[in-house]
């Protein structure tokens, strides 16, 4: 994944350095060299911002993972402590309404 993030934002990159360079009138020769130079750096800075990602990304699912587990660990133990209702009872009638008045 950090290196699809970096080689989105190398392409960004080198694409924005040609295309303004080419309409600042430089040298075509020139652009093209700059344009790779910003297209390296900005390659590397797309793998530190993807690692970094990946780790925050990772960070949260394994917090949200836990905390999941943990709640249907709780579930659990509360439902095996209850007392299973009798089959026996009939159910009750729904309620009369009641006029005002």
């Amino acid at each position: 994944m950090s290196r699809v993030c970096a080689a989105g934002l190398a392409f960004l990159a080198f694409s924005c350095a040609l295309i303004i360079g080419l309409c600042a009138g430089n040298p075509f020769v020139t652009v093209v060299g700059r344009a790779l130079q910003i297209m390296g750096v900005f390659f590397v800075l797309g793998l530190i911002f993807g690692v970094i990602g990946e780790k925050a990304v990772k960070e949260n699912f394994e917090t949200q993972a836990e905390a999941v587990r943990q709640q249907m660990q709780s579930e659990e133990a509360n439902s095996s402590n209850q007392v299973p209702a009798s089959t026996d009872s009939q159910p009750s009638a729904p309620a009369a309404p009641v006029s005002p008045g």
